[in-house]
């Protein structure tokens, strides 16, 4: 099993719109999915409530379960975090996570939040030795502006690749 985080810890930036659309993706390429929500709004699994049932199926999870029950019974586990929450238990999710995804806004507090918590999460990874993908997801953005050119300089700052940009 493949296990996908979105996880940024600034609130608004698209963490739950894109764990959706991750899964909805893998889903419609015949891929067993599982959506895993832990944010206690519950966007996902709401999505999920009101998903046409003719389209492929996804399980949904408001916590994670199981890992040995959920490797036998899908391929893909997207789990959505809830923003200002990295605590030891999300913390352990993320260092065991095959790829983590960061929405990330062009906005000056996004910058600081996600600085902050890309040195927590590099501290725990250093003393884990995991090595996993990680990469940004550039979110309502528009090229040729002010706000995409800081956000490349923060980008290339961080040395983690911008694996996409969402207008």
């Amino acid at each position: 099993m493949h296990s996908i985080v979105v996880i940024n810890p600034k609130g608004g930036c698209g963490k739950s719109t894109i764990a959706m659309n991750l899964a909805g993706f893998f889903a419609c390429w015949g891929v067993r999915v599982g959506l895993v929500d832990l944010d206690p709004q519950e966007s996902c699994l709401d999505w999920l409530r009101v998903r046409p049932l003719a389209l492929p199926r996804i399980e949904g999870w408001q916590a994670p379960v199981n890992q040995q029950v959920l490797e036998r019974s899908i391929d893909y586990q997207i789990i959505d975090i809830p923003s200002s929450r990295f605590d030891s238990q999300i913390a352990d999710i993320v260092i065991r996570a095959d790829t983590v995804v960061i929405p990330l806004l062009p906005s000056i507090n996004d910058f600081r939040a996600t600085r902050k918590f890309l040195q927590e999460i590099n501290v725990r990874k250093c003393r884990s030795n995991q090595k996993s993908s990680i990469g940004f997801i550039a979110n309502r953005i528009k090229n040729n502006t002010r706000s995409f050119r800081y956000l490349k300089e923060f980008v290339s700052e961080t040395h983690i690749p911008c694996q996409g940009v969402i207008r």
